[in-house]
């Protein structure tokens, strides 16, 4: 590094060999050591690892719908949402199972495939809850379950007994 580098960069971590020209970006930096996530979602809090990620998903808490079905009136939030819907109307199933040639196993959402190749193939293993016998085929489906484990006044039979849920006459209360 040259002195006119050197004298630009005075903000070294303490970690590594890296150094920055202002404060706020050895702070971005140090949260690489850390794992924090360098942006933060204003609305839910949730962290992302880069701009691009924060910008998609912002566009759930918005009312926004910028993508349109050119079947019916519907309207979504983002284009995976409308390609899952525009094969409601197409009836096309371009997910196919590789284990069952010729048998027509396809399906319109990816996840259904995944789901089909566990219990049909054994192909992977399911994420498994930590706190009751449930398997899940995605993380997302994992991390939506965990709620129940968060919410107070929940049955516990929702984790036991598969696709039976009690009426709730009311919101959760949250911790």
């Amino acid at each position: 590094m040259n002195p006119k580098q050197k004298a630009t960069k005075r903000h070294g971590c303490s970690v590594c060999d890296k150094a920055f020209p202002v404060p706020s970006q050895l702070e971005i930096h140090f949260r690489k050591h850390t794992g924090e996530p360098p942006f933060q979602c204003q609305v839910c809090k949730k962290g992302f690892k880069s701009l691009g990620e924060l910008t998609i998903h912002s566009v759930a808490h918005s009312e926004k719908r910028m993508f349109s079905c050119i079947f019916c009136e519907k309207s979504f939030k983002n284009v995976g949402t409308l390609c899952s819907h525009i094969c409601a109307h197409t009836k096309e199933k371009p997910y196919f199972c590789s284990k069952c040639p010729g048998s027509g196993s396809s399906f319109t959402r990816k996840l259904s495939l995944d789901q089909h190749q566990v219990l049909r193939h054994g192909l992977k293993s399911g994420l498994k809850c930590e706190k009751c016998p449930k398997v899940f085929y995605a993380a997302a489906q994992l991390k939506v379950h965990m709620r129940v484990h968060t919410v107070k006044n929940r049955f516990p039979v929702l984790c036991v007994r598969r696709n039976v849920q009690p009426k709730r006459t009311s919101k959760p209360t949250f911790l």
